[in-house]
């Protein structure tokens, strides 16, 4: 990516405006586009509790993923190594 194309997404990010952190399920939203937050004002307690168990697999899956290609990566590189050898 060129200078022109990370200089016009940094003024499409400030363009969005400030993010507030939800206090009750810890994501993020935009302050200029809702007064509550979008992803658990509109859940009960024990609706909650299941959408933060679900987010926290996600993290997790998302999380072994990122292990396993690191994992890949490295071997890949050693495959490098010792073929160049």
């Amino acid at each position: 990516m060129n200078i022109a194309g990370l200089l016009a997404k940094l003024a499409e990010i400030q363009a969005k405006g400030p993010s507030v952190h939800c206090e009750r399920c810890g994501l993020y939203y935009l302050a200029k586009d809702y007064d509550e937050c979008p992803h658990c004002s509109h859940l009960s307690d024990k609706e909650l509790y299941y959408f933060l168990v679900e987010q926290e697999q996600k993290r997790a899956g998302t999380k072994q993923l990122g292990f396993g290609f690191a994992i890949a990566a490295v071997v890949i590189a050693a495959l490098m190594l010792v073929v160049s050898i």
